[in-house]
C-alpha cells in the first residue's frame, strides 16, 4: 500500500506511517517536513520522496537522530533529503 503524507509535519507522517502498515511505503511529496520525535516503528516498509522533499529537525528539537527507529524496524529511504544541522541546538 502507498499512502501520501498529508502534511509537513511529524503528525501527518505518522499518520501516513502507520496507515501504510507493514511492507509500505510513505511518499513524501516535494516540500519540506519539520520534525520532532519522528520514529520509524514500522517493519520493512519505504519512505519514498519526491527529488526536492526534506525532512528538517525543528529547531527546537533536542539534539540527536532525526528519525528513531523502535523495535527492531527495518526501513528503506529513497529520494529523501535528511537535514539534522539545526543551529539552535
Amino acid at each position: 500500500m502507498i499512502v501520501t503524507v498529508a502534511g509537513f509535519d511529524t503528525a501527518a507522517i505518522h499518520a501516513a506511517r502507520d496507515a501504510a502498515g507493514v511492507g509500505g511505503t510513505v511518499f513524501f511529496p516535494n516540500g519540506q517536513y519539520d520534525v520532532e520525535g519522528l520514529s520509524a516503528s514500522v517493519d520493512k516498509q519505504t519512505w519514498q520522496g519526491e527529488r526536492l522533499a526534506v525532512l528538517k529537525r525543528k529547531a527546537t528539537a533536542p539534539a540527536g537522530e532525526v528519525i528513531g527507529q523502535a523495535n527492531g524496524a527495518a526501513l528503506r529511504l529513497r529520494g529523501l533529503t535528511i537535514d539534522g544541522n539545526r543551529s539552535g541546538n
